[in-house]
């Protein structure tokens, strides 16, 4: 069968890495696959203009009243014009958007086509926004991106959910449960894994962004001084980061936003794998890809008890799980992980749970099953 997967991207976080292993997965098991990416098009939305197809989505908007909403009105016309352009010109078996609010945006134009939409689920847009403390909120902005959601989750044939939680969000939002596949994130697994060291190593690596907690990890490294600490990424958090690491002094390794290949490498020379987390819909219904590049490394991980990343952890004695996500329990939980035997055992679980379960060519199977079958 021939796949159009369609998404809007760059860099190498969680979504592209996603992506790309998708693709990888539909390629061996046989499949003609293509990746659209919206961003080969445009470097910001007001620029589609340029675009013939874009006039008429402007003109749409200014007789549509939809005011307060231009930029993401056009945005979702841009985004179909590009999916409906490419439909026309060569037929496709399904294609999948990336994103929920991906999914909404090309519905239109895999029904005007009679292509069935799939709609990778790794997060709620509207809970990302609304429980985001770092920005005041729009009440005609997370409208929009409900009825996104809302329209996604009612036109696609399929929802891939990123995790149990989320599949079991959406049957609770009327989703037939059949339409709903879980396909978690994974990890390869590693050549290279870490050994134990003292003082330990902690890293946290992944986008600075509000769902992450990122506060809890400074705020650990502020009150250690027997082990060392490093973090690597960017994200809409950057500013607020680095202003606490030199304002209050924090004795933390900046190693900025690193290669895929740098960063795993990296990872190896550490011991320990942080992933802090708010307690919050838009986290106990996600599946961070660092965590599972942790366990791939050999890193015991170090989590709050809010998803079910962190139940794969207790389960598999792959880590510490801690009730909530603070620097004391983080830290308890460290003093733990600095007993070489207990370290040493859960760094062999760590890995196995990659090698055996968690590796991507597994997590990815349902995925290439459900669209097989439609």
């Amino acid at each position: 069968m021939k796949v159009l997967i369609f998404c809007d991207f760059k860099g190498n976080l969680g979504d592209v890495i996603r992506i790309s292993k998708m693709a990888d997965a539909f390629s061996v098991a046989g499949h003609e696959v293509e990746v659209l990416n919206a961003s080969v098009f445009y470097k910001n939305p007001f620029n589609v203009v340029v675009r013939r197809s874009s006039f008429s989505a402007l003109a749409g908007w200014v007789v549509s009243g939809k005011k307060g909403r231009m930029r993401d009105w056009i945005y979702a016309k841009l985004c179909e014009s590009i999916v409906s352009e490419r439909l026309k010109r060569e037929r496709f078996d399904a294609v999948i958007a990336e994103g929920i609010i991906q999914g909404a945006n090309v519905s239109g134009a895999c029904s005007l086509a009679g292509v069935p939409l799939v709609t990778d689920v790794h997060g709620l847009a509207s809970a990302e926004y609304s429980e985001n403390k770092f920005h005041s909120v729009s009440e005609k902005r997370l409208r929009f991106l409900c009825e996104a959601e809302g329209l996604a989750a009612r036109e696609s044939a399929i929802l891939l959910a990123v995790s149990k939680s989320m599949k079991d969000y959406f049957i609770g939002c009327g989703v037939p449960a059949s339409r709903v596949v879980v396909a978690m994130n994974g990890a390869d697994p590693s050549k290279n894994t870490a050994r134990f060291a003292k003082p330990m190593r902690v890293i946290y690596a992944g986008i600075f962004a509000f769902w992450e907690d990122v506060d809890s990890f400074l705020d650990m490294a502020r009150a250690d001084l027997a082990n060392e600490f490093f973090i690597a990424g960017r994200g809409p958090l950057k500013n607020h980061v680095e202003k606490r690491i030199i304002n209050e002094k924090i004795r933390i390794n900046y190693l900025g936003s690193l290669k895929r290949a740098q960063l795993l490498d990296s990872l190896v020379s550490m011991q320990v794998g942080l992933a802090p987390s708010v307690d919050a819909l838009t986290r106990r219904v996600a599946c961070p890809i660092k965590v599972f590049d942790y366990l791939a490394t050999g890193l015991p991980v170090v989590t709050p008890d809010f998803g079910d990343w962190a139940k794969i952890i207790r389960e598999s004695e792959a880590g510490v799980v801690t009730s909530n996500s603070n620097a004391r329990e983080f830290g308890e939980a460290i003093s733990l992980l600095g007993d070489k035997s207990v370290w040493n055992k859960m760094s062999r679980n760590a890995i196995g749970v990659i090698r055996n379960e968690m590796n991507w060519s597994r997590v990815l199977q349902p995925v290439i099953e459900a669209v097989e079958g439609l």
